[in-house]
């Protein structure tokens, strides 16, 4: 009697596992009023027959297809700013806000088959950033080099600094926030400085071409 309990048991089990695909879990990065897709990673090969996203703990519904009819005005706060396609499952969330930052879990099924795929979706909403902007703070020639001083600034949080260009540079280091000054001497010729600004995931940047004109240059020129 126990044998065959067991063998009931380990069947159960194995039953379980076999209609419920894994449930993975990855994490998307969106900013304040653009949208996002959020993937089902569904097998494209699926004809899908029942899709849900939910959210809080898989407690509440905002988007389902059922029956070939798809809902998705389910919760207030998200109400006119989602897209569900019903091919892939993906889900697409407009006009971002902070407040959409949570985790969205995706259940569907496909045609011909009781397998039950799981998926959940991290999305962190950042604000945007604007470009950086750029200050030439000094220009002049000395014995025949051109020396360039240039400050990059943003007023953005969260955000790093770095410098590029086809000359040689000095600055004040990688990863730096606010404000970063760079400097460099080279021969008199038209050079292009690239300051970029940086969240890890998304890139802002702005340039100055630069050329010493004469022989010293106090007032500042902001790009």
């Amino acid at each position: 009697m126990l044998q065959i309990l067991t063998i009931q048991l380990i069947c159960m089990v194995v039953c379980f596992h076999q209609a419920v695909r894994g449930e993975d879990e990855r994490s998307v990065i969106g900013y304040v009023n653009e949208s996002v897709v959020l993937s089902s990673y569904v097998d494209p090969s699926w004809t899908l027959k029942n899709i849900q996203w939910t959210i809080f703990k898989n407690d509440t519904l905002i988007a389902t297809f059922a029956n070939n009819v798809k809902r998705v005005n389910r919760w207030p706060q998200l109400n006119g700013r989602l897209e569900l396609n019903t091919t892939s499952g993906d889900l697409t969330i407009n006009n971002l806000t902070v407040n959409d930052s949570m985790e969205y879990i995706a259940q569907l099924k496909g045609q011909g088959t009781e397998e039950l795929k799981i998926n959940k979706v991290r999305l962190f909403v950042r604000e945007q950033f604007p470009k950086p902007n750029i200050t030439l703070l000094h220009s002049f020639l000395d014995a025949g080099k051109c020396v360039i001083s240039l400050k990059c600034s943003s007023l953005s949080s969260n955000i790093s600094l770095m410098w590029t260009s086809e000359e040689r540079l000095w600055s004040d280091g990688a990863k730096v926030t606010k404000e970063s000054v760079t400097w460099t001497s080279s021969l008199n010729r038209e050079a292009k400085f690239f300051c970029i600004a940086t969240d890890g995931n998304r890139n802002m940047s702005n340039q100055l071409s630069v050329k010493c004109l004469g022989m010293y240059s106090t007032k500042p020129l902001k790009i």
